[in-house]
């Protein structure tokens, strides 16, 4: 009698890296849950994923003591395309290095106060709005630039999610 195969491990999107944080942050989203909510776009196979040690808007990485946080949005997951090119002259800082396209997603800390209201608000609609952007068809000379991001932004004074994209 033969057995019936093994199920499949759902597929994870590989982190890239992980840099340490301080004990009043958190980052919101992990790797399986990234991967269960993005499986199936064009991408998914080349995706990673770094979960960044520093908020990189924050003027200062630690809670105000009066509770208070940042005023502006700030950005807790992006998704990127970048696409490096050797330069034609070939000079020494090319030696090493990643060419070609690569797509990426980096996940930024919060408070750890907020991890959960932050995590459901991705859940309700960042992760709709990364995953719409990496389901977008993409033309010939969109991939020629050397990089595009779309920043999710969430508003800890508002408790609201926006987002916006870079060239």
């Amino acid at each position: 009698m033969t057995q019936p195969p093994e199920p499949q491990a759902p597929a994870l999107i590989p982190i890239r890296y992980r840099q340490p944080i301080s004990r009043d942050l958190s980052h919101p989203i992990g790797a399986e849950q990234l991967s269960a909510e993005l499986l199936g776009v064009p991408q998914f196979e080349a995706l990673s994923v770094s979960f960044s040690g520093v908020p990189n808007l924050f003027a200062d990485t630690r809670p105000a003591r009066s509770g208070e946080f940042e005023r502006e949005p700030q950005p807790v997951l992006s998704a990127w395309f970048t696409h490096r090119r050797p330069a034609a002259s070939g000079g020494a800082n090319q030696q090493g290095g990643e060419f070609g396209e690569r797509w990426g997603l980096t996940v930024y800390p919060v408070p750890s106060g907020l991890k959960a209201t932050v995590r459901a608000a991705l859940g309700e609609t960042g992760l709709a709005i990364v995953r719409e952007w990496l389901a977008e068809p993409r033309s010939e000379t969109w991939r020629e630039a050397l990089r595009h991001e779309i920043e999710v932004l969430y508003d800890f004074e508002a408790r609201a999610m926006s987002w916006r994209e870079r060239a």
